[in-house]
């Protein structure tokens, strides 16, 4: 019967597997069609153009490609546990200064802590501690994990465009903070 070795196989390792799916969910936050969703109320609020914002937006992304081999190789150095802690903490950091960023200026270190915490190292968490707690089953785990990413591109892009309608766009980025440190961070640990 197919699926049989799934179901068997998420059920022996339904703890480790959640937490990849939830590293990978959590990364949504820092993922670009996440922070895109944001993107026309941030440029008119800040009176940027889409040049200006595109601007912003590559300089915070590859400022956090140039550190992630530094910050990454430090899951090799630290706890799995101290590290994700520090990073989702990092990540809520991120999404609590988008809510509360005052001038444009700003939004590049604010791009990049979204970036770096949310696309890249809660991503390299998620993969990383899969490929590694796994010997037979590793693509099993790794693909199990990966639906996280799918989850948050299927629902996350829907509530932020009805957050914004509703509440603003700040409201909404710091409610993401709020969910991320209210419910995932309890979840991870």
């Amino acid at each position: 019967m197919p699926g049989t070795g799934y179901r068997e196989f998420i059920s022996a390792n339904r703890y480790l597997l959640g937490f990849g799916f939830t590293m990978a969910f959590a990364s949504s936050a820092g993922q670009t069609f996440f922070i895109g969703a944001f993107g026309p109320a941030i440029r008119s609020e800040f009176e940027l153009s889409h040049t200006s914002w595109s601007a912003i937006y590559m300089a915070g992304t590859l400022l956090s490609a140039l550190c992630l081999p530094w910050t990454g190789q430090l899951i090799d150095r630290f706890r799995l546990k101290t590290y994700t802690l520090v990073v989702l903490t990092g990540l809520i950091a991120a999404a609590l200064f988008m809510a509360a960023a005052p001038h444009a200026f700003l939004l590049v270190a604010v791009v990049f802590g979204l970036r770096q915490t949310g696309q890249g190292l809660s991503s390299h968490i998620a993969v990383t501690t899969m490929a590694r707690s796994f010997h037979a089953g590793r693509g099993k785990a790794v693909a199990l994990a990966s639906l996280g990413y799918a989850g948050g591109e299927s629902i996350l892009p829907f509530l932020v465009v009805i957050g914004i309608a509703a509440i603003g766009w700040r409201l909404t980025y710091a409610t993401a903070a709020v969910v991320l440190a209210v419910l995932i961070l309890p979840l991870i640990v």
